[in-house]
């Protein structure tokens, strides 16, 4: 370790999930409720070990950085209230692995 003699490979990590599914937005008192299909499985293909979070992205198309809403289950509420339209994604995500966004959503708060 410390003396510059490489140890055991790390193991990898869990592969990301696939992109959520069914996105629908509501306008509801509380701001912005969004729900999406979770994936069952990861991007390879292969059946996820857990149900990840959804995360939600505001006019971010790379989905990086912290995301302005998740939630382990159910829709995501951002209460932001945004009255001009802004483009939201979601991804899911299991841990520190963040899957791909589902496709683009456009929204607004009425």
């Amino acid at each position: 370790m410390g003396c510059g003699v490489p140890g055991l490979p790390m193991p990898p990590g869990p592969i990301p999930p696939a992109a959520p599914t069914d996105v629908r937005v509501l306008s509801t008192s509380e701001g912005l409720e969004v729900e999406a299909s979770r994936p069952i499985r990861d991007i390879d293909g292969d059946t996820l070990k857990a149900i990840p979070a959804l995360l939600l992205f505001a006019d971010d198309p790379r989905c990086h950085g912290t995301p302005v809403g998740s939630s382990a289950d159910g829709p995501v509420v951002w209460t932001a209230k945004p009255t001009t339209p802004v483009q939201l994604r979601v991804a899911a995500a299991l841990g520190d692995r963040r899957g791909p966004p589902a496709k683009a959503i456009m929204a607004r708060w009425i």
